[in-house]
């Protein structure tokens, strides 16, 4: 293996920390908002029609029960009408390293009644990647989505990092290996690619996500 090939391995290996290891400093620097969950900028969210957002620097932070994270809060469109509430979580993408250097964001949820007293909280939703419950502009196969049931007597939700997995890993698929090539000599080598392409990829206190209640 020559120098190059060391050293871009190298490189894979530690630009996903750096990246979570960013997330988590734009957070420390974060000011916090809102003294309590009443007084966070809910806004409206459509029945049916999905919406993306970007959880990370231009968003509110606040102090949540597990710690401080970015959030972004919604009223629901009347009480009882949405009983089910989808979501797609994207990677960060690295624009060096798009397959290795990205990371990737894990929400949760809170639901709150009338009077913005916690009703439930979502974590921990079992994952699939790359379901396309709406048209994602994620990139490729790079995201994961889940259904939640939204209690009947919610009227506000809250979306917030799962912030004890920040900084732990999730599977990614990104299909067959794809093959290389490399010198002897003067003459270029290809080597195909092998079998599935399966990698551990960072999980970061932001990243985009996109939503709709049905």
């Amino acid at each position: 293996m020559t120098k190059t090939c060391i050293l871009l391995l190298l490189v894979l290996a530690v630009s996903g920390c750096a990246t979570v290891e960013r997330s988590r400093a734009t957070l420390d620097a974060a000011k916090i908002c809102c003294t309590s969950l009443s007084t966070l900028p809910f806004t409206s969210i459509a029945l049916g029609t999905p919406k993306e957002i970007d959880i990370g620097e231009g968003s509110p932070a606040f102090q949540f029960p597990e710690g401080k994270s970015f959030f972004a809060a919604f009223t629901l469109p009347g009480m009882g009408m949405a009983t089910t509430l989808d979501f797609m979580a994207g990677t960060n993408l690295n624009a060096l390293l798009p397959a290795s250097g990205s990371t990737v964001f894990i929400p949760q949820f809170i639901f709150l009644d009338d009077d913005f007293r916690l009703l439930q909280t979502a974590k921990d939703v079992p994952l699939v990647q790359a379901q396309k419950l709406f048209e994602p502009t994620f990139a490729t196969t790079r995201y994961w989505s889940a259904s939640i049931p939204v209690p009947p007597s919610a009227k506000h939700f809250i979306v917030y990092a799962q912030l004890d997995r920040v900084g732990k890993t999730i599977v990614v698929d990104y299909g067959q290996q794809a093959g290389y090539v490399f010198m002897s000599g003067s003459i270029p080598i290809y080597v195909p690619g092998g079998g599935a392409d399966r990698r551990n990829l960072p999980i970061a206190a932001t990243g985009p996500i996109k939503l709709r209640v049905r």
